[in-house]
């Protein structure tokens, strides 16, 4: 079921350009705070020659993993070390945006696919999930519609056949987006990219009665530091380090 929660990590970018240029994120140290104690996680972010994510490595106190990046003319194939985790095999098009993702596991005999359609601007204009058996039967199909104005995405509607949502996204517009956006780091560490292209960083999110907030802190070039993401009782925290010898 994980490919039908993506929307919301994709939450609403992919930018072509890094926060004082050539600087990458390399690590992240995330602390989910809870008020029982605190969860910890590392992530690490690899990249080859060409700028491009290689692999990633995530590291908890009791479980560790690996996802290593093959690119080939149009399409990129990760493939996890954790034979439970699922194989991406992302399509692009010929900007070098991904215009489908298919993701199966070993474990299952079902697949997760999703098509992406976008504007002549390069905007995301909505996703098409499919979940299917491996004999071809759909078990599941949902659809995701993005609106923009002033090159931020403010609402996505999810669709399936029970029903229908929508999330309404505000952005800090005196501030311009960049990798270390909370939901841009996540779409980067799975994908190696973010998809859905925002002008300004994210600021909060609201689905019906849940809110969810998100806060940044900066270096003194600009560089965000921490990204801190509220949502009720819970507070997720994401401390970058950064890789700028390219």
């Amino acid at each position: 079921m994980l490919l039908f929660c993506l929307a919301g990590a994709f939450g609403c970018k992919k930018s072509n350009s890094h926060a004082s240029n050539a600087c990458r994120i390399a690590v992240s140290y995330d602390t989910l705070f809870l008020p029982g104690g605190n969860e910890t996680s590392l992530t690490r972010i690899f990249y080859d020659n060409d700028g491009r994510v290689a692999y990633t490595q995530f590291n908890t106190l009791n479980d560790s993993s690996t996802r290593v990046f093959i690119y080939n003319d149009s399409s990129v194939v990760i493939t996890p070390t954790n034979s439970l985790s699922p194989t991406d095999t992302i399509v692009m098009n010929g900007k070098g945006m991904p215009v489908q993702i298919k993701q199966t596991y070993t474990s299952n005999d079902y697949y997760d696919l999703s098509a992406y359609s976008y504007d002549a601007a390069g905007l995301l204009q909505s996703i098409f999930y499919t979940q299917a058996s491996t004999s071809g039967a759909n078990l599941r199909t949902a659809t995701n519609t993005y609106k923009f104005v002033n090159g931020d995405c403010i609402s996505s509607t999810y669709s399936d056949g029970t029903g229908s949502s929508t999330t309404n996204y505000t952005y800090y517009t005196d501030r311009p987006t960049q990798d270390g956006d909370y939901q841009s780091f996540q779409s980067i560490a799975n994908y190696g990219a973010v998809i859905i292209r925002n002008k300004h960083l994210l600021r909060s999110s609201q689905g019906g009665t849940y809110v969810s907030d998100y806060n940044y802190t900066f270096d003194n070039t600009g560089k965000i530091t921490t990204a801190t993401y509220r949502y009720n009782n819970q507070v997720f925290r994401n401390t970058y380090e950064y890789d700028c010898s390219q």
